[in-house]
């Protein structure tokens, strides 16, 4: 025994020299493997592979958990014992635990599966993320070409009784175009056709499945028409080519680690354009993957995807994913486990370093430390692939006591109406505007109190365990944080000879810029839109595939309480308005309709709920509508206002709606409920005029800063009573039910401020945010306000 306990050895697996199995699907040969580290567009983490012994045939099948295996087996055999007519029932063997040799025509299938796909990721340049994909090709293709020694038949032939046909295959990852439905397009003049990338087949149909470039989503059509793939050849590259390869029947098994394959959508393989009696399809596969990632692809259709790569001479840069951790980490302990969030931890902690930010000492008597904790996240680009593990130390806040840690708060904001005032006066100017990001920014900012915090987790000093860390910069998490990065930005910037904004604090001018700190980079126009948050959202909550409308909200709407409505989840529906809230920063084509839905929050019933859908569905049809600030445009300062008398179903209160303009460019905009309930339409307009005043007399105040002294902004209003109480203060004694406060407006006219100017109701551009209109004059609104589709 004790010769045995030093010098045992694993048995040997001799191949097997006889094949007993004389049919087909009589033994069928299963493998999982999994979990991946990269997760596949669909999510999934595992993947099934079934071969037949005979044909040597394969179906794979991708699993988000392992207990999916048992559901997705149940439904592949019973359709192949229904389509193929076979005895009902199965004998279920086992491998012994740990030895994968006695696998071995499975584990040859997942190893040939992976090298295949592996190959064609390379050869057309795909991102990783589209692994699921080449793996679905692979199988298809691999069925089909790959011929059984002993039959000197293809697997395809051997368990159809006829051979393939291999006139449609396409190369993977070659460009193609898709063939619009005549519905889909806009005009006579629009594009017939869309770009797109060729990803594989559908099971039992003729249709391709396509990575459609404009709506980045893999979706099935049958009207695709492949160019011709030519890859870019380097010198570091190896011409690949294989057409007819053939199956060893007695080789061992080969075992295949996890990490080696990634995961796939929720398509089963081995199935042939036309359709064939014997291909299965997946129960779990759908019409259309959502692929909820933007991809930088090249204009020229005749690259392969990411071309511009080579260039640089980074050869395999889109195979990046695989050296940083795809998972976030819920906990230190799980990170201390992955070398990947070690590092990033790491790195952090050097930043720490080289800013000085603390120093270890004793605590001091009487004083308490705060306690940290890390934050992990896993930074992606514009493509939605994970580049970078970013780990953060944060301070727990919560612990600190105000006076002891931290005596004042207050740090401004910049509001948006600020920015685009901003970027309006770039664009008449002609100024260039860049954007500024200060890497870990509250990092910089002095801490002026005396405050102590633990070691971080995972990284504490053995040899000092009862010491503490005494900050001198502030850290991520404490109350002033925002005042001290803030206090130390103004300094730097004061120090090097720019100038305070006199009226905006947050805006700084020198000799021959002007700092903003939330701009965008445009030398002529500039074009306020959110066309990827857009998507985004729509991606969020699972809205790729809806139907376009052609406005955000029916005139005939007929929202309501609803109270015998259905319940929806209120979670899910205030998630909803407040992504659709952000949206309205760029996109005031959806105010109203927005703060219309934004009413039923606490109750939101089902008819709610498909209100708020219909404005994902508007926003679909319109996903890079925006704001256009053009340079050849006058820069006068006008407003409109306009109200809603009595439009809210809930209690009868008014809508107040307004805009304001420097020349064509919106630069602020309002939509708000009344907080009083208006006795006629003159008092609802008076109300709606003093709010619009107000925001008139802000943005004159802002101008100011830049030079600009605008007096008396005309105010346009389709009301006369409205105009007739403002200029005579005779009719006062009719108005008393009006509260003092709406009143200012009359100082303003007499100061002239203000002036207000009658308009007729069809070019009251304020209609926009106060009530629904119709297709015809909801585009022209939108349009007069100089919102812009720069497709």
């Amino acid at each position: 025994m004790p010769c045995k306990k030093g010098k045992q050895q694993r048995k040997s697996h001799k191949p097997k020299l006889q094949n007993s199995i004389d049919t087909p699907l009589e033994l069928l040969h299963m493998d999982l493997f999994g979990p991946i580290s990269i997760r596949s567009i669909g999510g999934k983490s595992y993947c099934l592979v079934v071969t037949d012994e005979f044909s040597r045939f394969s179906w794979v099948h991708f699993l988000g958990t392992k207990d999916e295996t048992a559901e997705i087996l149940q439904y592949l055999i019973l359709s192949l014992e229904s389509l193929c007519k076979l005895k009902k029932g199965i004998h279920h063997e086992f491998s012994a635990p740990y030895t994968p040799e006695q696998n071995g025509v499975t584990e040859r299938k997942n190893r040939t599966l992976i090298e295949t796909a592996r190959t064609m990721l390379s050869d057309a340049k795909l991102p990783v993320t589209f692994w699921a994909e080449a793996v679905n090709t692979a199988c298809h293709v691999l069925n089909r070409v790959l011929e059984v020694k002993r039959h000197n038949m293809t697997c395809y032939e051997l368990i159809n009784n006829r051979p393939p046909n291999l006139d449609y295959l396409v190369p993977f990852g070659s460009p193609c175009s898709l063939l619009l439905q005549y519905k889909d397009r806009k005009s006579k003049f629009h594009a017939k056709a869309v770009e797109g990338i060729f990803l594989g087949y559908v099971a039992n149909s003729p249709c391709k499945r396509v990575y459609n470039i404009q709506s980045r989503c893999v979706e099935e059509w049958f009207e695709v028409d492949c160019s011709k793939h030519i890859p870019i050849v380097t010198p570091d590259s190896n011409a690949v080519s294989s057409s007819r390869t053939h199956d060893n029947d007695n080789s061992e098994g080969v075992h295949v680690d996890g990490n080696d394959a990634p995961a796939d959508p929720n398509t089963s393989v081995g199935n042939e354009a036309p359709a064939d009696p014997i291909n299965i399809e997946s129960s779990s596969s759908g019409t259309r993957d959502m692929v909820d990632m933007s991809t930088n692809l090249d204009s020229n259709i005749q690259e392969p995807l990411y071309a511009e790569i080579l260039d640089t001479g980074v050869m395999d840069t889109c195979l990046h994913a695989a050296f940083v951790s795809q998972l976030v980490r819920k906990n230190v302990k799980e990170a201390l486990t992955d070398n990947c969030w070690i590092e990033a931890m790491q790195d952090e902690l050097s930043q720490f370093q080289k800013l000085h930010m603390w120093d270890l000492v004793d605590l001091p008597k009487g004083m308490h430390p705060i306690g940290t904790r890390w934050v992990f996240k896993c930074k992606t680009d514009d493509r939605h692939v994970v580049v970078k593990n970013k780990a953060r130390l944060v301070v727990q806040g919560f612990y600190q006591q105000e006076g002891l840690d931290y005596t004042e708060v207050y740090a401004p904001v910049a509001r948006l109406e600020a920015i685009r005032l901003f970027l309006a006066y770039a664009s008449f100017v002609g100024f260039k505007v860049y954007q500024l990001d200060v890497k870990s920014a509250f990092l910089y900012g002095k801490v002026h109190e005396e405050v102590y915090v633990t070691q971080p987790p995972g990284f504490e000093d053995p040899h000092n365990i009862n010491k503490v860390y005494k900050l001198d910069k502030a850290l991520y998490g404490l109350h002033q944080a925002p005042r001290a990065w803030y206090e130390t930005l103004s300094k730097h910037l004061l120090s090097n000879g720019f100038d305070r904004g006199q009226i905006d604090s947050l805006s700084s001018s020198g000799k021959q810029e002007v700092i903003f700190y939330l701009c965008k980079y445009m030398s002529m126009t500039l074009s306020l839109g959110l066309p990827m948050k857009g998507c985004d959202i729509l991606s969020k909550y699972k809205m790729n595939d809806c139907s376009t409308y052609g406005t955000p909200i029916p005139v005939n709407h007929g929202l309501h309480p609803d109270k015998d409505g259905k319940d929806v989840d209120f979670k899910m529906y205030r998630g909803m308005i407040g992504s659709l809230m952000y949206l309205t920063a760029s996109r005031p084509d959806i105010m109203f309709a927005v703060c219309l839905c934004s009413r039923f929050q606490s109750q939101s019933k089902e008819s709610h709920m498909i209100a708020v859908k219909m404005i994902f569905r508007y926003l679909k049809g319109k996903p890079r509508l925006g704001l256009w600030y053009s340079k050849q445009q006058s820069f006068d300062f006008k407003a409109y206002t306009d109200s809603d008398y009595g439009g809210c179903n809930l209690d009868r209160k008014s809508t107040s709606g307004g805009c304001q303009f420097l020349g064509d460019r919106l630069v602020s905009w309002q939509c708000k409920k009344q907080s009083m309930v208006s006795v006629s339409t003159c008092e609802a307009e008076y109300i709606a005029a003093a709010s619009c005043c107000s925001q008139i007399l802000w943005i004159q105040q802002q101008l100011r800063d830049y030079g600009l002294n605008y007096t008396g902004t005309p105010m346009f209003i389709d009301n006369n009573a409205t105009m007739s109480i403002t200029n005579n203060p005779v009719k006062h004694s009719k108005t008393k039910h009006i509260e003092i406060r709406h009143h200012f407006i009359r100082d303003c006219a007499v100061k002239h401020l203000i002036e207000l100017v009658k308009v007729h109701t069809d070019d009251n551009f304020a209609d926009l945010f106060t009530k629904a209109f119709d297709r015809i004059r909801f585009e022209h609104l939108v349009n007069v306000i100089g919102m812009f589709n720069p497709e």
